[in-house]
């Protein structure tokens, strides 16, 4: 019996046992047991999950049985991962579909401004009014999010004001159009880290667990309900490392080679124009693309049949020079292009930050000025300079924020991020009054566990202890995380201003990957008993999916008591 189908059967055998269970609470609770919130909420996941699971693996099965009765198309030549209806696939799947679930569901809610969307709002309404704004970030998100909101929903002009955190959005607002770039954006990251672990050579049994790490991390799923472009920077980060280790197990100068290395460039082009926060990954890919050129053959991730080192030539450093360094930039650039273009009018918030000569041009300006008018060159570099002052000056002669926190309180998640609160209200039908917040903190058994793995892979790495199948090149791949995971962490070591926790989440995203690699060479590649891999995965998944439950409060503003709210506050950091 091959994976594919074990795969499925053990789906279906828990989907079963699951819908037994939550049939027995059923008749309980009929006859009188417990209803209270968290119990009626507990039945209607387990629902859910019974009906998805039944229904999916019911279809896969079905596929599964015509997959070996017609042989599989291949996409050899395509850029993107191949598909077979296997275990990956079902991974995938319904990976994708609870993630796209948890961060959509229900979107417009709660229907008020929180935290930062007061900034982001305006900035998305700069490219909708015509009116010029100023940011410290590069402006690539925020023009896709005003591009969708405009071509879905025509009517809005850019009304609502984005004025104050708590501010009702305006009822004809689209609020769900405005969230779902951000909400697609932390749903894709789910599969798009299940399959960087593939190509890393994790087996499926650790892929699953990364993949459903970022599933299951509440501060991912709170991200994507709100109007801000972390998660979509997150998403081209993690795009771009898939696809350069994509490039590494594929021979040098083929078509999927090219194809490979030209969307790392596109995604890393489509980083650095979002956040300067992860410029690490640019560090990252140079790095080990100077090691593969100066050390050719002996560098390759998988060296599979027909993988030989091959001379060094001119065209295969252009290529990569070209991919790499100077399309990202050409593409930088043209977002400030865009960003100029878009925005030509005097708006609300003024081009204070920009030069007389360049406020006297815009539509509607009242100021006057002899100096000759900028070129494009000179507004980009004079833009990217204050971007750079800002940044540095955020917070500077500011007392600090309530809701830091520093950056070795992140790992452990020792502080969250309080993003909007609303005050309880009586409710005369349950007798209690009840209160909502929205609050950014990550899963505490993911970020337990990944800070368990990075002292695991202390171990594995010094330890004689090896599984009989290991990964190949298993240093090379844990120094490209680990180098991505400290680069993206070192920064705010130095760093004075206020930060909060979500800074954390581009490095963790390095170090979650990380965690598939140390979880294959210690459990899934060296015990080859399937009840132990099976117990130690639903395990963990069950653990990392409980959590979530437990603190999904924080994600949705649902209303609870406040000794609900009490009894989530498991650390003083929380408060």
């Amino acid at each position: 019996m091959n994976e594919s189908w074990l795969s499925v059967m053990v789906n279906m055998s828990f989907s079963d046992l699951l819908s037994r269970f939550t049939f027995c609470l059923l008749i309980w609770k009929t006859k009188g047991g417990q209803k209270t919130d968290s119990f009626n909420h507990a039945i209607a996941l387990c629902v859910g999950v019974m009906v998805f699971g039944n229904i999916v693996s019911a279809a896969f099965l079905a596929w599964t049985v015509l997959s070996q009765l017609t042989p599989t198309a291949g996409f050899k030549s395509l850029p993107f991962p191949r598909f077979a209806i296997n275990a990956d696939t079902i991974c995938m799947f319904v990976m994708t579909s609870w993630a796209i679930y948890l961060r959509c569901f229900d979107l417009s809610n709660p229907k008020y401004l929180i935290f930062d969307e007061v900034h982001f709002g305006k900035f998305m309404n700069g490219h909708i009014t015509g009116e010029f704004y100023f940011d410290i970030h590069p402006p690539w998100v925020k023009l896709i999010m005003a591009g969708f909101t405009q071509h879905f929903t025509p009517w809005y002009k850019g009304e609502q004001p984005f004025r104050d955190i708590g501010e009702e959005y305006f009822p004809d607002s689209p609020v769900k159009a405005m969230r779902f770039i951000p909400a697609l954006s932390s749903a894709m990251l789910v599969p798009v880290t299940y399959w960087t672990c593939r190509e890393l050579g994790v087996t499926w049994w650790g892929s699953l667990i990364c993949g459903s790490m970022v599933l299951f991390d509440n501060l991912s799923v709170t991200e994507g309900r709100v109007l801000t472009t972390d998660t979509s920077l997150l998403v081209f980060l993690a795009l771009t490392l898939m696809f350069y280790l994509r490039t590494s197990n594929m021979r040098v100068r083929s078509d999927s080679w090219y194809w490979n290395l030209f969307l790392t460039g596109v995604f890393m082009a489509m980083t650095i124009s979002t956040k300067w926060i992860a410029l690490n990954v640019v560090g990252v890919v140079g790095v080990f693309t100077a090691l593969d050129i100066l050390i050719r053959g002996t560098l390759g991730f998988s060296i599979k049949d027909g993988f030989v080192p091959e001379s060094l030539d001119l065209q295969d450093f252009f290529v990569r020079l070209f991919f790499l360094l100077i399309m990202p930039f050409m593409f930088y650039v043209f977002n400030f292009y865009m960003w100029i273009a878009t925005t030509p009018k005097w708006g609300e918030f003024g081009p204070y930050h920009m030069p007389m000569s360049f406020q006297s041009r815009l539509e509607g300006s009242q100021v006057q000025s002899n100096e000759p008018e900028m070129s494009f060159w000179e507004t980009f570099v004079f833009m990217n300079t204050a971007m750079f002052t800002g940044n540095r000056d955020v917070g500077k002669g500011v007392k600090g924020h309530p809701w830091e926190s520093w950056w070795y309180q992140w790992p452990l998640d020792l502080r969250g991020l309080a993003c909007w609160t609303q005050p309880g209200k009586f409710d005369a039908a349950k007798g209690n009054s009840f209160e909502r917040h929205v609050y950014f903190l990550g899963n505490p058994f993911v970020y337990w566990f990944a800070a368990l793995c990075m002292c695991l892979w202390i171990y594995a790495a010094v330890t004689p202890r090896r599984p009989k199948l290991p990964i190949a090149n298993f240093g090379w791949k844990s120094g490209m995380l680990l180098l991505g995971y400290f680069s993206g962490l070192m920064p705010y070591m130095a760093v004075r201003r206020s930060c909060f926790n979500y800074h954390y989440m581009p490095p963790l995203h390095f170090l979650t990957v990380l965690c598939g690699i140390v979880m294959d060479h210690l459990v899934f590649r060296y015990f080859s008993n399937y009840r132990i891999k099976l117990i130690i995965t639903l395990a963990l998944l069950a653990a990392f999916g409980w959590a979530f439950w437990f603190w999904s409060m924080y994600s949705y503003g649902t209303p609870v008591t406040k000794k609900q709210y009490e009894a989530r506050i498991w650390k003083e950091g929380w408060r």
